[in-house]
C-alpha cells in the first residue's frame, strides 16, 4: 500500500490558506496549521516509517474532529459588565502548539526502546485501509477544494485589474501561459490517457466540456480568463493522473532524510 502527494493538492492547499489569510489578516494561526500539516506528515514518512505517518495523520484527525466540534458547541459568554466573550475565538490560537505535540508523540512512539504497542501499528493500519478506500471521495473533495481556489482566484484577479493597467497586462500573460502549459501537458498525455476507445471519448468529452463552459461562461460574463486557465490546468492534472507516469516514485524518500 503506498501513499503519495499530489503536488496539486499541495498546490491547492496552500493557496487556500492564503486566500483566507488574506480576507482574515487577524487569523495568523490557520495559515500557519496548514503549514505544520504539509511540513510534519512528509517529515514523518521520511524518517521514520509509513505506520508513523499513519498514525500522525489519524492523530491530526481526531484533533481536527474535536476541534471542529468545541468549536460548534462553545457559547458566548456574557459578562456582568455586559462585555461578549466568544470561546470558539480563543481555539485557533490554542490548537498551534497541539501539531507540533503529535509530532513529537509519533516520533517518541516510533523511536522507543521498548518497542511500539501492537495496538498502535494496528490502529495505524486499519486507518490506512480506511484512506485507502476512501480515495474517490478524497478525489472529490480534492476538485472542490481546486475549484473553489479558482474562483477565489479569479475574484482577487478582478480587484487586480481594476487598479492598474499593468496589472492586467501580467494576469493575461499568466492566464496565456496556463493554457499553453495546459494544452502540453495534455498533448503529452494524450496517447497514454486515451489507450482504449473509453477512455479516448472521456478524455474528448472533458475537453469539449471545457471548451463548452468556458464559452458560455465569456458569453454571459459569469467568468474570466484567469477561471478558465486555472480550469484548464485543473483538468490537464486530473488527465495525467489517469496515465502510467510515476514521477517521482522511484525516489527513495528515506534516504532524502539520510543525505
Amino acid at each position: 500500500m503506498e501513499f503519495t502527494f499530489p503536488p496539486f493538492l499541495v498546490v491547492v492547499i496552500v493557496v487556500f490558506g492564503v486566500f483566507r489569510q488574506r480576507t482574515d489578516s487577524q487569523r495568523p494561526d490557520r495559515l500557519s496549521t496548514i503549514f505544520e500539516i504539509l511540513i510534519f506528515l512528509p517529515l514523518t514518512l521520511a524518517t521514520l516509517s509509513q505506520d508513523a505517518f499513519l498514525l500522525l495523520s489519524f492523530l491530526l484527525t481526531l484533533h481536527s474532529v474535536f476541534h471542529s466540534t468545541l468549536k460548534l458547541v462553545l457559547p458566548n459568554l456574557t459578562l456582568s459588565s455586559g462585555r461578549a466573550i466568544s470561546l470558539p475565538s480563543f481555539l485557533p490560537f490554542m490548537q498551534i502548539p497541539v501539531h507540533p505535540f503529535l509530532l513529537l508523540l509519533s516520533f517518541n512512539l516510533f523511536s522507543s526502546a521498548t518497542g511500539l504497542s501492537p495496538y498502535i501499528t494496528t490502529a495505524a493500519r486499519w486507518w490506512g485501509t480506511f484512506l485507502r478506500y476512501s480515495t474517490p471521495f478524497a478525489a472529490g473533495l480534492e476538485g472542490l477544494a481546486s475549484l473553489i481556489v479558482i474562483q477565489s482566484a479569479g475574484l482577487i484577479s478582478k480587484d487586480l485589474a481594476t487598479q492598474s493597467e499593468g496589472n492586467q497586462f501580467l494576469l493575461l500573460i499568466a492566464s496565456a501561459s496556463a493554457y499553453v502549459g495546459a494544452a502540453a501537458w495534455l498533448l503529452s498525455t494524450f496517447a497514454d490517457a486515451a489507450s482504449t476507445p473509453i477512455t479516448a471519448m472521456l478524455f474528448g468529452c472533458a475537453v469539449t466540456t471545457l471548451i463548452f463552459l468556458t464559452g458560455i461562461g465569456f458569453s454571459l460574463r459569469r467568468t474570466n480568463v484567469v477561471e478558465s486557465s486555472g480550469v484548464a490546468l485543473f483538468l490537464a492534472y486530473n488527465v495525467w493522473q489517469c496515465t502510467n507516469d510515476n514521477f517521482g516514485a522511484d525516489i527513495l524518500w528515506p534516504n532524502v532524510s539520510s543525505s
